[in-house]
């Protein structure tokens, strides 16, 4: 009898070790899929016209005004960032010229309905709403930035060039057109801040890692940071039909401006004035056009920087005397690059 008991008692104890131990696997996994991204979603659904509405189905929202004749700044923006776009707005967007030029936000779509509705208030309010027919997130930044291209190139094809820019960017939109009146063509034109020789992240638990069946080389073609670059129309219409064309990769500077634009044969202009990273320097953030990681009050605090016309800005001492008194001469040296294309406080800019 006793050892009848201490056999079931050993058997109850080790169905609950077994137990705990499928529990506990199958919470691991659950776990690390939450901690990785949805790899065979992302393998799977890669085929970029099967990802896109035709005609007027891929546009649930549209700008309630017509389309720039010269320049239209597109802000890729989340859905819930509406403290972003009203600092964009009280900020450097009031310098785009119109009807010459505009500034227009790029969204996606949301299951939240109250979300939604404040979006369509918002786009009732201020007129400058583009919400695409995909869920907003992260890992949907090329299908966002896909309906940038579509909406530029077939609803304002008479607009001479278009701009793709993210809501934690700083705009000089003076400089911007300045650069584009002394360096733009009119055409198969395409430039920003160019990134060679990046390779593809190959750790799973990072934010940036690309599965190799996703993309297998070893490294990506040159491209153009997303934190701000300019284009042709033209060059968005022949981006757009060829990513129809292609298998989507996530990252979307690399895919537009890398993989799209090399299989396309345009070359990419690199330009030091668009930048990728913070800039502190008050009379560099006035030489150039694109500076990043902005914080809604950076933004204002960095916009009354450009339009202080008391703020002492000495550039008479060259980049080498300042890198020997021991300043960060690479970073000098890109704000001197730009000296030409800075427009000067409060003066009148014309495109």
């Amino acid at each position: 009898m006793i050892i009848v008991i201490s056999m079931n008692w050993a058997v109850r104890v080790c169905a609950a070790c077994i137990f705990c131990l499928l529990v506990g696997t199958a919470i691991l996994h659950q776990m690390l899929v939450r901690m990785l991204p949805d790899w065979e979603w992302q393998l799977r659904q890669r085929d970029v016209h099967l990802l896109v509405q035709a005609g007027n189905r891929s546009f649930p929202l549209l700008p309630r005004q017509p389309c720039p004749r010269h320049l239209a700044i597109v802000v890729l923006s989340a859905v819930g960032h509406f403290v972003e776009r009203r600092a964009i707005r009280s900020t450097w967007a009031g310098d785009a010229v119109r009807p010459t030029a505009r500034v227009f936000f790029l969204l996606g779509t949301t299951a939240n309905g109250s979300l939604q509705r404040r979006v369509e208030e918002e786009s009732i309010a201020h007129r400058d709403i583009i919400q695409g027919e995909f869920l907003d997130s992260y890992y949907n930044l090329t299908l966002k930035t896909i309906h940038l291209l579509k909406w530029a190139s077939e609803r304002c094809p008479q607009t001479r060039y278009v701009v793709k820019t993210d809501d934690d960017i700083y705009v000089n939109v003076p400089n911007l057109i300045a650069y584009l009146r002394e360096s733009a063509s009119d055409s198969r034109f395409l430039a920003g801040k160019l990134v060679t020789g990046e390779k593809p992240a190959r750790n799973p638990f990072i934010k940036f890692y690309v599965h190799p069946r996703l993309y297998p080389a070893d490294e990506f073609p040159d491209y153009l940071s997303g934190s701000g670059y300019v284009m042709s129309i033209d060059v968005a219409a022949a981006l757009l039909r060829t990513a129809m064309r292609m298998r989507l990769l996530y990252f979307e500077d690399v895919f537009t401006t890398g993989l799209v634009a090399e299989k396309l044969g345009i070359a990419r202009v690199d330009s030091s004035c668009f930048t990728y990273w913070e800039q502190e320097d008050q009379c560099c953030q006035r030489r150039l056009v694109t500076i990043n990681l902005m914080t809604p009050e950076r933004m204002r605090r960095t916009w009354r920087v450009v339009h202080d016309a008391d703020l002492p800005c000495d550039d008479s001492a060259s980049v080498e005397e300042k890198t020997r008194h021991g300043e960060d001469g690479s970073t000098e040296e890109q704000c001197e690059r730009c000296r030409n294309i800075a427009v000067p406080v409060n003066a009148r800019y014309e495109i």
